[in-house]
């Protein structure tokens, strides 16, 4: 069972279906990867988006595509610590999109934040405890 659990936002939803239309092995790539890896530890399998303090970008490779994690898609997410959650944020392919930018990050934050609240209600926990 993973230490964290995961939390979709729906900019990381819309971005998985797009990209399901290009890689064929998309969702059990990502499921691989987010069960064995992310979940387990978040914050070994990614670095701190820079003037960050909360979200990380990592590396998903895809075997079924045999691209490795340096060819493969990029991950951004959000480590929520004290409810053991990692929210995912956005999904895209390095081969399309270098990078994005903060302001992108932001907006996609914003719209993950009532989801994040939501479940901590569900947990009897205080929504304001949410860090980012």
């Amino acid at each position: 069972m993973p230490a964290f659990r995961a939390l979709a936002g729906p900019g990381f939803e819309a971005d998985a279906k797009k990209l399901a239309k290009k890689i064929r092995a998309l969702h059990s790539d990502l499921a691989i990867f987010l069960h064995d890896r992310l979940l387990e530890n978040p914050r070994l399998c990614g670095d701190r988006i820079p003037r960050s303090n909360y979200w990380w970008k990592g590396r998903v490779p895809l075997p079924g595509e045999r691209r490795g994690a340096q060819g493969g898609l990029r991950i951004i997410y959000g480590i929520e610590p004290n409810a053991k959650v990692v929210v995912l944020l956005m999904l895209y392919d390095k081969r399309s999109k270098a990078n994005v930018t903060s302001r992108e990050i932001k907006r996609a934050a914003e719209h993950t934040r009532p989801l994040l609240r939501q479940h901590l209600l569900s947990q009897g926990r205080d929504p304001n405890e949410i860090a980012f």
